[in-house]
């Protein structure tokens, strides 16, 4: 059967019920690769990236990012992928509602960054991810898959365009020290 390829980012900064943040990313991917959709799957390496785009980023522990690369279904849809990975952040502890902080610290995160050529805006679920070429968390372990991947975007007016991953992470204010991501902010 024929798949689409689609990208997730894993990250987790703080403790579930698999342990520590690196445990709750082996059981993310543990949980993702037993997918009924998920043909096969590669990942990058982990990651070790200060919270990004928060009010005081030295309140919260830094996060364990990485990106996985799927190869899913044919038959699968955006939406059916997003659902099956915010069940599997919540079996791994994250809670999610009302009075919890958009860019709270959580013990999992997955998001779907990306799924074939598929352009969706729908409000329960967006691809390409609206925020991704703005994050080096994403774009830095995205790389390490697909180099020379080109990144789907909308122009100005609307239409499907593409961006060179590389040029993406040129556009970035960020420093790469061996596993570590440190983002300056544009306000900085």
């Amino acid at each position: 059967m024929d798949a689409i390829t689609a990208y997730v980012g894993l990250g987790a900064n703080l403790a579930g019920p698999a342990g520590a943040p690196l445990a709750q990313l082996a059981a993310a991917r543990a949980h993702v690769l037993a997918l009924p959709m998920v043909q096969g799957g590669t990942f990058s390496a982990v990651y070790w990236t200060e919270p990004f785009g928060v009010p005081d980023p030295e309140t919260q522990p830094w996060y364990a990012n990485q990106v996985a690369r799927l190869e899913v279904a044919a038959d699968t849809t955006p939406q059916v992928l997003l659902e099956v990975l915010l069940q599997i952040e919540l079996t791994l502890g994250r809670e999610r509602g009302a009075g919890r902080p958009a860019l709270s610290a959580r013990p999992l995160d997955l998001d779907l960054l990306l799924f074939g050529k598929t352009f969706l805006d729908d409000p329960a679920c967006t691809v390409p991810h609206p925020r991704m070429q703005d994050r080096a968390f994403v774009l830095v372990p995205l790389a390490e898959l697909a180099p020379d991947l080109i990144l789907p975007i909308r122009g100005r007016t609307g239409e499907p365009g593409g961006l060179p991953l590389r040029d993406a992470l040129a556009r970035l204010a960020f420093e790469l020290q061996g596993d570590r991501i440190r983002q300056v902010s544009p306000e900085s």
